[in-house]
């Protein structure tokens, strides 16, 4: 441990810095419905007082980082995003699903995905371009930007 700018650091890969939410669409959802699961995160962060910060996936979702810090390990963050999905799911159970098994999942709802904090997995990083038609780039974005329509 060590401190940095006045805060107590694990310096270990088992501490994340910070935690996902992957908010991952179906094919029959729109880019509104994704939207709307966006903003309804940073109203439950909000509540909270909780600040967060979203990117575009540089496919057809958004992710959501919220800063760890480094002070909690994977199980930990793992667990905190499991239950900020719970009340995003609670709001918009007609859009949202926490199921993750494509057979099971409803295919017109968006996977809302806290599993990403999990230490081996992976995201597109920022300003990354996906490999398919179109390249599209994974990109910060501001919450005032995520406007339906």
């Amino acid at each position: 441990m060590i401190l940095i700018r006045g805060t107590l650091r694990f310096l270990t890969l088992e501490y994340p810095d910070y935690l996902v939410l992957d908010l991952d669409p179906s094919k029959k959802n729109s880019f509104d419905d994704v939207i709307e699961t966006a903003l309804q995160v940073n109203e439950v962060l909000n509540s909270i007082k909780i600040k967060g910060y979203c990117k575009t996936s540089g496919s057809t979702g958004i992710h959501i980082y919220i800063p760890m810090g480094g002070a909690y390990d994977y199980d930990q963050v793992k667990d905190f995003a499991h239950i900020l999905m719970k009340q995003v799911n609670e709001k918009l159970p007609k859009i949202t699903t926490l199921e993750r098994s494509l057979q099971k999942r409803d295919d017109k709802k968006i996977y809302l995905d806290y599993l990403q904090n999990r230490q081996g997995q992976t995201l597109a990083s920022v300003y990354s371009l996906e490999t398919k038609e179109g390249a599209s780039v994974s990109m910060p974005i501001e919450w005032s930007e995520l406007k339906k329509a």
